[in-house]
């Protein structure tokens, strides 16, 4: 399986991806997930329907796969373990995680990203710690 190329982020300076983490009933089954496009500009809503997550990384040399759309797309121990943690079974859940959301091979977007975290977690839902 190939790994996951990022496609850029519209110029807009409040684009931001989103993770689309989908339900599975079988606990132990493979880690599904989609990443989308999504602006915060829209001040009207107040909070946005998307959860941020707030943990710790973790090892980087120790690696577990999850499925991005159709490719191969490696995350922290820690990070699997709160998706398995996180995924529902019967639905999707929207989520915000910089280490997935943010391609941390793209040092400008990586920049911008960081920047405007305090209004990404601001604007989420909730962020679930």
């Amino acid at each position: 399986m190939s790994q996951y190329r990022y496609s850029p982020l519209s110029s807009g300076h409040d684009s931001i991806r989103l993770l689309r983490l989908m339900p599975h009933d079988d606990e132990s089954a493979d880690i599904q997930c989609e990443l989308f496009e999504y602006s915060l500009q829209n001040p009207s809503r107040g909070t946005h329907l998307y959860e941020a997550l707030s943990y710790v990384w973790g090892d980087p040399e120790k690696m577990l796969p999850v499925r991005m759309h159709t490719h191969s797309f490696n995350v922290t121990v820690n990070l699997h373990a709160a998706l398995l943690r996180l995924r529902n079974h019967y639905m999707e859940r929207i989520l915000w995680v910089d280490a997935i959301c943010i391609d941390q091979d793209n040092q400008e977007e990586k920049e911008h990203q960081i920047r405007s975290m305090a209004k990404i977690y601001g604007q989420a839902k909730c962020v679930v710690v």
